[in-house]
């Protein structure tokens, strides 16, 4: 079979082997946000919590009027919460970071009533002190409480915790809490924190029960590996809040997903709740924790160390984002063995009973992809259109215009359907500024986590030569239409 025929082949094997996207945050010319959504229920009614983050680097800090040495942020917030496209309830203000030296983080959280069904949440921010459009977020929330039966809220995953007797805006049971931004542990990260609260125990148990959570580690082929559990019991009340930790510091980096279950005496589930999160920790991998499998027989004894390493760097653009720190060191000082024993593991991770047919199939479409886009700047599926061919698959339609005399070679691949976000009508724009043979570089896409480049435009004009270009202006995101300059037409005539 062709490396053509391979490529359809694997596109269609791969829809199986999607890497969980859990993370939800706006990464844009501008604030960088974490909205984290969650519901509850009081002794009389259901509420939803939005909880908002703003990454203090990504918004304009001025100086306050009183002290030239001090800063303050602002943005300006507005949340519409929609059911049947019908508004609710919205709230418009301003939200200003802390008086501070250095630019910092800070956070808000607003409580809306609801009843049950399923919403849509949006949320507008925008940097008063820039004039650049407002980050837009969308999701979908339901809620479902029933006052015939057991119910648990959703789960708050907590970045930072500590006693707090005022009762202010985040405090709970006595603690401030504040939610962990994009449901993501960094390497320094040692213990996990989570609040939920379990409902009607008094009424339906009337007796002692047990409250399970474990934390499960799950594989790119969907498997699920339990990581972490424990048991506790609890007396039975109206509303029980729970507030537990668990340390993380040998979890590997990959997605998880925390499960809380009610439980009776017989271990039947009366109730349960999950989250999922992510965990990057570059020091410890999935495959240190796996018991080391004998190679010999497998696929992988008899590949020489230079294969070894280039199939090794060729599932890069496939890996879990988190596992890439680890591979990259086991890349450079790993020793062949080592590096032998994570390609078998993770292509056994895809198919344990035949993984060298994936791994086959896989690295089939690695070499065409590398022998397509190969520039003499490493393997071609290491340039960026390799890499998104990859990780991606073959878009749909491809215009490559290589003779518009206003813009060095570019390229627009479009994909109709995007199943790793959902979206559609994808766009990825590459361009080779350089000139050089197969140099192209990516410069803008609609797809969310990839490239977001507002002035896109202006930087692939910039220099046609015309002095028409407004280059100066930071706020400028087109290019003067002629007929000369064509992508805009194509990248939205898709």
């Amino acid at each position: 079979m062709g490396g053509e025929g391979m490529i359809t082949k694997f596109l269609i094997m791969k829809n199986f082997y999607l890497i969980l996207a859990i993370c939800f945050s706006i990464s844009l010319k501008g604030q960088n946000l974490s909205i984290t959504p969650l519901a509850f229920q009081s002794s009389d009614q259901n509420y939803v919590e939005v909880h908002l983050f703003v990454l203090g680097s990504s918004v304009h800090f001025t100086p306050t009027t009183s002290d030239s040495t001090q800063q303050q942020a602002a943005v300006e917030v507005l949340m519409l919460l929609r059911k049947d496209t019908q508004i609710i309830s919205f709230e418009k203000y301003i939200l200003n970071s802390p008086v501070t030296i250095n630019p910092v983080n800070f956070v808000d959280l607003k409580r809306f009533s609801v009843e049950n069904g399923d919403y849509e949440l949006e949320v507008q921010v925008k940097d008063i002190h820039q004039s650049l459009a407002p980050v837009i977020v969308k999701e979908n929330i339901s809620v479902n409480f029933f006052r015939d039966r057991l119910n648990i809220s959703d789960i708050q995953l907590v970045a930072d915790i500590y006693p707090d007797s005022t009762n202010g805006l985040l405090t709970k049971g006595g603690y401030s809490l504040e939610t962990l931004p994009y449901q993501f542990y960094t390497k320094e990260a040692e213990t996990l924190y989570f609040y939920t609260e379990v409902y009607g125990t008094d009424q339906h148990l009337g007796q002692d029960f047990a409250l399970h959570y474990r934390v499960e580690l799950i594989y790119t082929n969907g498997k699920k590996k339990t990581m972490l559990q424990r048991t506790v019991r609890r007396k039975p009340t109206a509303i029980l809040p729970v507030l537990m930790r668990t340390k993380i510091k040998e979890l590997p980096s990959g997605n998880y997903r925390l499960v809380v279950e009610i439980q009776n005496k017989e271990k039947e589930v009366l109730a349960a709740k999950s989250v999922l999160f992510q965990r990057s920790n570059p020091n410890v991998s999935q495959v240190i924790l796996r018991d080391p499998v004998k190679l010999e027989g497998k696929f992988v004894e008899k590949i020489d160390s230079q294969q070894v390493y280039y199939s090794l760097k060729a599932i890069v653009p496939i890996l879990d984002g988190t596992q890439t720190p680890y591979l990259n060191e086991l890349l450079r000082k790993g020793t062949y063995h080592q590096q032998k024993q994570y390609l078998y593991s993770y292509w056994s991770q895809q198919n344990e009973k035949n993984p060298k047919a994936l791994y086959d199939a896989y690295m089939e479409v690695a070499r065409a992809v590398d022998k397509q886009y190969h520039s003499g700047l490493g393997a071609g599926f290491e340039s960026d259109r390799g890499y998104v061919f990859l990780k991606y698959g073959r878009p749909d339609d491809i215009t490559t215009v290589e003779d518009e005399p206003s813009a060095p070679p570019y390229e627009i691949w479009s994909y109709n359907q995007f199943p790793t976000t959902g979206q559609q009508n994808v766009r990825f724009l590459f361009y080779n500024p350089t000139l050089a043979v197969g140099q192209y570089q990516l410069l803008h896409s609609t797809a969310r986590g990839e490239l977001f480049n507002p002035q896109w435009e202006v930087e692939l004009y910039r220099d046609d030569g015309s002095g028409t270009i407004q280059g100066t202006n930071i706020d400028s995101r087109n290019a003067p239409d002629n007929v000369g300059r064509r992508a805009r037409r194509y990248f939205n005539d898709f």
